[in-house]
């Protein structure tokens, strides 16, 4: 990395690191975000030139313009609160708060970050989301043969939430790839009657997982090595 790279990095963090701790502070915060009983002071200065919605709510013509307060009622606190410190650090925490297994809640989590970052237009969230989901996708890829029920079954049950909700459209193809891997690796799979049953209910997601599946096959062909071989050296 060259020392351009570095310092910019630095800078970066430095940066992240300064806004956090006025997050934390909320000195000079000028308006309030209300989402079920967490109740939190931000800075619009930070907060609106990242999101048409909260641009619109507090410098618009709206009653929270001159309130300074923003109730988010249909949401749930722990996401909101997690999208709010994003707009300082550009990142949010992946911690799981509710205690559940961590690539459930992983996958939960950047879906939810995703589908959040959609109906209050940031798409800065919605982009950070969009490659943590991807990479909690490929990690599991790399497990699921250890564990093939437990962790299959977690990217199976990803599916309608992804297949079915239009926004998410952009977590397809590292779902579609994840599961094609492990196919990739035991066909048996594909008898697997909950993948049978979502392969006809979902045709998009069948597009997705034989289109991936291609492209891995040809990969595998042109670079002259038996797929399976590849996939069980590269850890897919």
């Amino acid at each position: 990395m060259s020392f351009i790279g570095v310092e910019t990095m630095y800078a970066a963090e430095e940066l992240a690191r300064r806004f956090g701790s006025l997050l934390e502070s909320q000195e000079n915060a000028d308006v309030t975000v209300v989402c079920g009983d967490d109740r939190r002071k931000y800075h619009s200065q930070i907060i609106c030139p990242q999101s048409d919605f909260f641009k619109a709510a507090f410098w618009g013509n709206f009653v929270e313009g001159k309130t300074k307060i923003l109730e988010l009622p249909d949401d749930n606190p722990l996401f909101v609160r997690r999208m709010m410190r994003y707009f300082y650090v550009l990142d949010y925490e992946e911690e799981d708060e509710r205690k559940r297994c961590r690539y459930i809640f992983a996958l939960d989590l950047h879906v939810e970050m995703y589908l959040l970052g959609d109906k209050y237009a940031v798409e800065g969230l919605k982009k950070v989301a969009a490659v943590k989901f991807g990479g909690s996708c490929r990690s599991l890829s790399h497990v699921v043969k250890f564990h093939p029920k437990t962790y299959m079954g977690i990217l199976l049950e990803m599916v309608p939430r992804v297949y079915t909700t239009p926004p998410a459209r952009a977590l397809r193809q590292s779902l579609a790839e994840a599961i094609a891997c492990y196919i990739d690796a035991d066909l048996g799979v594909m008898r697997n009657e909950r993948f049978k049953e979502l392969y006809y209910a979902h045709p998009d997601f069948a597009y997705d997982t034989m289109t991936a599946g291609m492209v891995r096959a040809h990969s595998h062909k042109t670079a002259g090595v038996g797929y399976r071989q590849a996939w069980a050296a590269k850890g897919c």
